[in-house]
């Protein structure tokens, strides 16, 4: 019996009951996680992990679910606290420049309405989309480095 592979398993159980709030069944775990043991293999490291307390089983014909010795051998070991913040940076830094972009949109909108109305003339305005954005950005950074080279 591999521990690697039967503390993948345990994660792999305590990822997928998080996701969807319903017992972990051995096939579920084969193919959800791509393990390349047999799904026997897989229910015999669920049955070790029972054994040691880490997953339960709330009815014969059900799945397994994380104990909270499972979820505290999780917490304190399993998780990559160093990758989930590094994406929650990103996460906030995408959401922060959508937002922005949002707000200067309606600061827009809000200049054509004012310039309308004291023109009484029908206004309008155009943004560029984001791969002029992204396209300007490059052209900018490229510009940069020949200065300095």
């Amino acid at each position: 019996m591999s521990e690697d592979r039967k503390r993948q398993v345990l994660k792999s159980i305590i990822n997928h009951f998080i996701q969807t709030a319903e017992p972990v069944g051995s096939n579920t775990i084969l193919v959800s996680y791509h393990f390349h043991v047999s799904p026997a293999t897989i229910r015999n490291d669920m049955v070790e992990l029972e054994d040691e307390g880490y997953i339960y089983q709330p009815h014969t014909s059900a799945g397994r679910v994380p104990t909270d010795k499972a979820y505290r051998l999780f917490v304190d070991e399993m998780i990559d606290y160093e990758k989930d913040r590094k994406e929650a940076v990103k996460l906030i830094q995408t959401l922060k420049r959508d937002h922005d972009a949002s707000k200067v949109r309606e600061e827009l909108y809000d200049a054509i309405s004012i310039l309308a109305r004291a023109t009484n003339l029908v206004s309008f305005a155009t943004t560029p989309d984001k791969q002029f954005f992204r396209h300007n950005r490059q052209c900018k950074n490229i510009h940069r480095r020949r200065k300095h080279t």
